[in-house]
């Protein structure tokens, strides 16, 4: 899907068969108090303030990237959040 930055994906799990079904990618999850998207990552112990950073850092870095001469579309660039 080549997805960058942030993105909620949906999932569906069978329980009778313990199939796993890709439901949706929603690549501009909202960011409300109530939505899922920051309260899962404050449950793994990012806060707010934490995450908008990452993820402004990393659309920063990537932009730089991709505005280089020497990057190609195929861009690997990852953020720290993923990797705490």
């Amino acid at each position: 899907l080549r997805l960058h930055g942030m993105a909620r994906v949906d999932f569906f799990l069978e329980k009778d068969s313990g199939h796993l079904y890709f439901n949706e990618a929603n690549t501009i999850p909202g960011f409300t108090d109530i939505s899922l998207f920051p309260v899962l990552w404050q449950r793994c112990g990012v806060d707010a303030k934490t995450l908008l950073t990452e993820l402004l850092s990393f659309a920063q870095l990537r932009h730089a990237r991709l505005n280089s001469s020497t990057t190609r579309e195929t861009d690997k660039t990852t953020s720290r959040v993923a990797h705490d």
